[in-house]
Formats: C-alpha cells, sequence, structure tokens
C-alpha cells in the first residue's frame, strides 16, 4: 500500500464554506429567516471563520484503496457464477474508466499498479483477459514490460489481448516492446499481428525493421509490413514501399504501390510537392494498374499541374479509352491559363482520337488563348476532328472569330461540317450583346452560296430572329428553288415570335401546296399558343382564319389545343361547330371545357384588388375593437391628417393579413387603393373582413358593418358608380380579437370584370 498515491476528494469543504458564508450574510434568500434582516458583525465573523476554517484541506483525509475491490473482483470475473462474472466485469469496468478520467492521473496510476500486480500474482485466464482489457484503456508506460511479458503467454487469447493493449498504449515504451517483440516472435501469424499494431500506431520507429521484411521471403509478413508503413508514413517509409513497389510478388507490388500513393498524398497535403510529385510520377511511368496509374495522374496533376499536362495530354491520345477518359476529366478540373495554352500546343501533335478528346476539354476549360489552335483545327483532313473543332469555336468564339465562322459555313463540303458551322455561328451570335453585325454576314453569304449552303443558312436564321433576317426568309419562301423554298417554309415555321403570324398566316390560306400548308399551320398554332400582350378577342379571330385554311384533321387537333387555353366567349363559339365532326370532336369537346373553366377560373379572380396602401394600427387605450369602429383615425380625417401608409400585397386568395402585417387585438387599420376607370361606369364592390369594416369612395362612405366576423371574400356587397379617371377606395377593419384581414373585389354590374378598369396603389 506503500506504493499507492494519496488520493483525496475535491474540495468540497471549501464549498461548504462558502455556501455558510453566504447563508450568515442573507439568511432570509437561504430560507433561513422569514424577515428581511442584516448580520450582525459577529455572524460575519463567525462566517469568514467558518470559510478559513473548512477552506483549509484535510490532510487526515483516507486514499481510495484499489487493491481489495480489485483483488475481489478479479476473483469474481474468473469465477463458477456467470451472473456474478457479469456484475464484476461491469463493476471493474465502473472503476477503471473512472480513475481515468482527465485530471486524476493519481488514480490512474494507482489503478494500473494494482492491475499489474494482480496480473503478475497469476490470476484466472478469464481474469487476466478483463486485466488486459483494463490495461488497454488506462494504461501507458508503467504497464508495458508485464504487457510485453504476456506476448509469450501460453493462452492465445492473453497474447492477443496484451497485444491489444500494447498498440493502444501511447507510451513510447509500449512502442519500443512490440519492435523488440517482432524481433524475436516465430510464425507468420504472430508477427502479422505484431506489425498490424506497430501500423496502427503509426510508430515512426518501426520503419527500419519493417522495411527489411519487405525483403523476406514470407509475402503474407511483406504485405502486411507494406501497409503498416503506408499508415506511418514519412520520406522513410515512402522509400521503402517505393522499393517494393519495383520488386516482389504482384500482391505485394500492388500493395506498396497503393500505400506509397498514400503517402505522396499525405506529403502533398503537407506542403512538400515535389517529393509527392516524384511519387506519382514513378507510379504513373511504372506497369501498376490502370486504377493506380490514374491515382498517381491525379495526383501529379494537383502536385505540378504544368509539368503534368503533356502526360495527360498523352494519355487522351493513347489507346487506353478508360485512362482517356479519366485524364481529360481530371485535366478539365485543373486551372490555369498556362495549362489552357500547354493543351493548345500538343493538339497538333495528337492522333485524331487525341485532338477530339482535347478539343473538348479545351471548350469545356474556356481559355481563350486557345481560339488559334482550334480555328487551325477546323482544317483538319479528318472528319471527326473538324466536327470537334468546330463545337469547340462555338463555345470558345466571339465577335473576332464570327466571319471565319461564316467562312468556314460558306466553304463546307458535307452536311455535316454545314451543320456544326451552323450551330457554332448561333452559339457565338447568343452570347454577343449586338449579334447584327454577325447576321448580317450570314445575310450576304446566303447570296453567294450553293443550295445545299443556303438551306443550312436559313435553317439558322429563326435562331438569329433580327427584322432583316426575317425579311430574308419571307423573299427566299417565292423562290422556284424546291430545296431552298421548302427550308425557307420551314425557317418561317419555326420563328420564335408573332413576327412570322401574317405570312404564315397567308401560306396557310394558299391552295398551291398541301407540305407548306401544314408546316404553316403547325407554326401558327405554335405561335398562337405563346404567351402574350394581344387582347383575346384578337387571338380567337386569327385561331377562326386558321381552323378555317385547316383541312387536315391533325392541324385542327393541333389548333384546338391552343385555343382551349383562350378564356373568351367567343373561343367557346368557334369550337361549337367543331363538336359535330367526328374527327376532332374529342378533341373540340376537350378545348370547349378548358374554355369553360378558364372563363370560370378568370371570373372567379376578376377584380380581386392585390396591390394595397396600409397606414396603422391604431388603438385608443382602454377601448376595445369595437369600439374603435367609430373612432376617426389620421386616414379617415381630411387630407389624411399626416397618416403614414405603406405598400403591402394581398395573398393569391386576395386576402390581406392584417394579423401577419401588423399583429395585436383591438385595433384598427386602414387599407387604400386608386381604381382608374376609362368612363363612368356602374361597378359592384365585393368586401370580406374580420372583423368591423368601414368603406370610403372619395371621401364618400359607402358601407359600414360593426360586427364581429371571421373573414368571408365577398360577403359585403356594394354598388357604386366610378367616376372617369381616378377614384379613391378606402377601407377600415377593426380587430376585436384573433385572426385580423380583409379583402375587396371590384366587379360589373354584369358580374364579370369592370371593362378598362386598372387599380394602383397609389
Amino acid at each position: 500500500m506503500t506504493n499507492i498515491p494519496q488520493i483525496t476528494e475535491p474540495g468540497w469543504h471549501g464549498l461548504l464554506a462558502s455556501r455558510v458564508l453566504a447563508a450568515s450574510l442573507n439568511p432570509r434568500q437561504h430560507g433561513l429567516a422569514s424577515k428581511p434582516c442584516h448580520p450582525s458583525p459577529n455572524a460575519i465573523v463567525i462566517a469568514l471563520l467558518s470559510v478559513f476554517i473548512f477552506s483549509m484541506p484535510l490532510a487526515a483525509e483516507k486514499p481510495i484503496d484499489y487493491v481489495e475491490p480489485i483483488g475481489t473482483l478479479v476473483k469474481d470475473v474468473g469465477g463458477p457464477d456467470l451472473g456474478g462474472r457479469a456484475a464484476a466485469k461491469r463493476r471493474l469496468e465502473r472503476l477503471c474508466h473512472r480513475a481515468a478520467r482527465p485530471g486524476a492521473e493519481a488514480e490512474r496510476r494507482a489503478v494500473c499498479a494494482v492491475l499489474i500486480a494482480e496480473l503478475r500474482r497469476g490470476a484466472s485466464v478469464e481474469g487476466k483477459l478483463w486485466l488486459l482489457r483494463m490495461l488497454q484503456h488506462v494504461g501507458r508506460a508503467e504497464s508495458a514490460a508485464v504487457l510485453a511479458a504476456l506476448l509469450d503467454d501460453g493462452d492465445p487469447r492473453v497474447r492477443e489481448c496484451a497485444r491489444r493493449a500494447l498498440q493502444a498504449n501511447p507510451s513510447a515504451e509500449a512502442g519500443a516492446a512490440l519492435r523488440k517483440a517482432l524481433a524475436s516472435a516465430d510464425g507468420p501469424d504472430r508477427r502479422v499481428a505484431i506489425i498490424n499494431a506497430l501500423g496502427c500506431r503509426r510508430d515512426a520507429g518501426a520503419v527500419e525493421v519493417l522495411a527489411k521484411l519487405l525483403r523476406g521471403g514470407d509475402e503474407t509478413v511483406a504485405v502486411a509490413a507494406a501497409t503498416a508503413l503506408g499508415k506511418i508514413g514519412g520520406p522513410a517509409a515512402a522509400e521503402a514501399l517505393g522499393a517494393a513497389a519495383k520488386a516482389g510478388s504482384p500482391r505485394l507490388r500492388r500493395v506498396a504501390t497503393d500505400w506509397l500513393l498514400v503517402c505522396a498524398d499525405a506529403m502533398r497535403r503537407a506542403g512538400k510537392a515535389g517529393p509527392a510529385a516524384r511519387i506519382y510520377r514513378q507510379v504513373y511511368e511504372s506497369e501498376a494498374s490502370a486504377p493506380l496509374r490514374i491515382a498517381a495522374l491525379r495526383g501529379l496533376l494537383a502536385a505540378e499541374p504544368t509539368r503534368a499536362v503533356p502526360l495527360a495530354i498523352g494519355a487522351m491520345g493513347g489507346d487506353d479509352e478508360s485512362l482517356a477518359a479519366v485524364a481529360a476529366g481530371l485535366i478539365r478540373e485543373v486551372p490555369g491559363e498556362a495549362v489552357t495554352k500547354a493543351l493548345a500546343a500538343e493538339l497538333p501533335t495528337l492522333p485524331p482520337a487525341g485532338q477530339v478528346t482535347v478539343l473538348s476539354v479545351l471548350a469545356d476549360r474556356g481559355g481563350r488563348s486557345a481560339g488559334a489552335a482550334v480555328l487551325r483545327a477546323t482544317g483538319s483532313k479528318d472528319a471527326s476532328v473538324r466536327l470537334a473543332a468546330l463545337s469547340a469555336l462555338g463555345v470558345l468564339g466571339g465577335q473576332r472569330e464570327g466571319p471565319m465562322l461564316v467562312r468556314l459555313l460558306a466553304s463546307a463540303r458535307t452536311d455535316a461540317d454545314r451543320a456544326a458551322a451552323g450551330k457554332a455561328i448561333v452559339s457565338v451570335a447568343r452570347r454577343l450583346k449586338d449579334p447584327s453585325e454577325l447576321t448580317g454576314l450570314v445575310l450576304a453569304a446566303l447570296e453567294r452560296t450553293a443550295a445545299p449552303t443556303q438551306v443550312a443558312v436559313l435553317g439558322l436564321l429563326p435562331d438569329m430572329p433580327t427584322e432583316a433576317a426575317l425579311a430574308t426568309v419571307r423573299a427566299y419562301v417565292v423562290r422556284p428553288d424546291g430545296r431552298v423554298h421548302d427550308a425557307a417554309v420551314r425557317a418561317l415555321a419555326a420563328w420564335p415570335n408573332a413576327d412570322a403570324l401574317a405570312g404564315l398566316m397567308k401560306l396557310a390560306a394558299a391552295r398551291d401546296s398541301t407540305t407548306d400548308k401544314v408546316l404553316a399551320l403547325r407554326g401558327v398554332a405554335r405561335l398562337l399558343a405563346l404567351p402574350g400582350d394581344q387582347p383575346a378577342a384578337e387571338t380567337v379571330a386569327l385561331y377562326a382564319r386558321a381552323l378555317e385554311a385547316a383541312d387536315r384533321p391533325e392541324e385542327k387537333r393541333l389548333l384546338l389545343a391552343g385555343l382551349g387555353a383562350v378564356a373568351h366567349a367567343d373561343a367557346l363559339k368557334l369550337v361549337e361547330p367543331l363538336l359535330a365532326d367526328k374527327s376532332v370532336a374529342a378533341e373540340a369537346g376537350a378545348a370547349a371545357a378548358r374554355i369553360a373553366d378558364a372563363i370560370a377560373m378568370r371570373n372567379r379572380h376578376a377584380g380581386v384588388i392585390r396591390a394595397w396602401r396600409l397606414s396603422g394600427p391604431y388603438a385608443v387605450k382602454g377601448k376595445a375593437g369595437p369600439q374603435l369602429h367609430d373612432v376617426a383615425f389620421a386616414p379617415e380625417r381630411p387630407a389624411g391628417n399626416g397618416a403614414k401608409w405603406r405598400r403591402v400585397a394581398a395573398g393569391p386568395d386576395g386576402v390581406v393579413d392584417l394579423a401577419r402585417q401588423l399583429g395585436g387585438e383591438d385595433r384598427a387599420a386602414y387599407l387604400c387603393a386608386t381604381l382608374h376607370s376609362p368612363r363612368r361606369q356602374p361597378a359592384r364592390l365585393l368586401v370580406g373582413s374580420d372583423d368591423g369594416v368601414k368603406v370610403w369612395l372619395d371621401a364618400k362612405r359607402v358601407h359600414d358593418r360593426n360586427v364581429s366576423r371571421a373573414i368571408t371574400p365577398g360577403e359585403d356587397k356594394i354598388t357604386v358608380t366610378l367616376r372617369k379617371g381616378a377614384n379613391v377606395l378606402l377601407v377600415k377593419v377593426f380587430n376585436a380579437g384573433g385572426p385580423w384581414a380583409a379583402s375587396v373585389r371590384v366587379i360589373g354590374a354584369d358580374g364579370q370584370a369592370v371593362p378598362g378598369l386598372k387599380v394602383t396603389a397609389e
């Protein structure tokens, strides 16, 4: 017991003294007096003496004795009673874990001393196993010797537990014990187990002995040594792994190479790019498997991107398609204009497949410095290279490359080349702020080229929809050449805006060509279905002309699909005759149903005021919500009397949630909007409120309800007359409690939207 350090509990006596002092100075707060009182001088002196006395360390405190409880528990762990074994194990674990807590080093050493003594005393096998497991958690340098001795125990379970305890032991003595045990270990299994422990410890002192095992005759031991060296890392371990990666069995070379890359990654992350790059290059230039070479190339591009580019380019031009694809993906991610220039410089040296890959990479990188190299590639004799170059030029090109692309289009000899050049021109035009110059070059080339190129150019013009381009398409529609005429009609039918409608309507009404009529009607159907500001009645009139020209059910169905979205009574009238046409009756019925639904939906939301000005909240101390109904606050006084307003919006249902905007109860608020009428006309205000509401139109009160209710939009209906011009609508709503909201909808006397009415929050 003399070797066990003395352990005392923390200073609980000091804490007690402080509480005595606090109670003496404020007895009422601590439940010692029922009335306020002031401590006497004697009480203060007594309290201070208590603090002094209780704060003194108790030198006679009894140390915690671990010998007897641990000895008893170890015996129980090895005893015949299974229930007793489990209880003893749990108690032993709790005791040792408590001793290993931070700040309790003396207790930990005391526990270790007892555990070691019990091991030396010769506990049962079951007892030894649990003692070793406890030392795995709490053991340090003091336990290394006994653990090392047990590595040669006759029971394999004890040997394994001792090895694990040394592996988890952070002391230098434990590492030295494992290295010594490795030197004398017999049999590959025991060597591998100790090697694994050294690797898990990342024991730099073991590198030399592990490196020797790489050259041994046992492959299993050598592979374990390679794995341990990879976990340890560092220059010495990397050197040993590099040598093993070049010699030995295939399995050892593969494992050594894998861990060598792990070492290189750690070096690169530590800022040692040069040594890491040498390892990556060694692996990449070796005969390692494709995945390992890919990993090496990735690391090399991260460590020395510029110097690694030639290797990546070589891979992209090589015979290994998987490696080429991965190399292309890797180099796409490497930043810097220097990499782009290196790629462009190497481009002409590659075989066609490699050039195609590099051109794709250059396009994805987006570097303008590669433009010249890409332009040269458009003259390649290999068709795949030309097409890839044209595609890349569409991504990289700008105003400067536009004329060259037009010349390439004009001189193209195959449809594929013309299509690729045209696609590149459109791509460049879409990025230009003012594409008119490039469009002009395209239109100028149109007159100087043969029919195949004219067809290609006309197909581009819908993507370059200037007025000049549309005029050119219209002119070519009347050309006699069949291919060119057909291309012009298709371009007109594909025009992206309604500017082409007139020409398409004219073609649709003509009886010369069924093909032209079909293309034109399809274009009309597409354009009419686009959203626009055109009045619904005019849209219906255009549909009527198109349906009159349509001879085939296919075009009628297309037109009916668009017509079904037009919420207008004339649209229903237009559909009615088609309900008797068996070829399109189903589509006509569906269109009629959609039109009716659209009209109903429009009417339901017609006139809902969504934009308001809000003023409030207003309240009077001592007055409830209903009492505020007749209190004239600033907004309803002459000239507003200094009321402050802010803009708010109603929800999708047209309801303004005043509770969310202002909150509180027994308050009032005001909403204001301006109704702009093109003429004097009758109207109805549909009002809903929670709770009571007052309404003024041009300062004249038109509605007054002091009620407590939930909001029902349109519950109150008020007939008014709107004068020509601006009509100011003012709504007051009070809240008696709970939700607080309001809604207003303005409709005509016929229940439809008020003709020409506009509502603003001004």
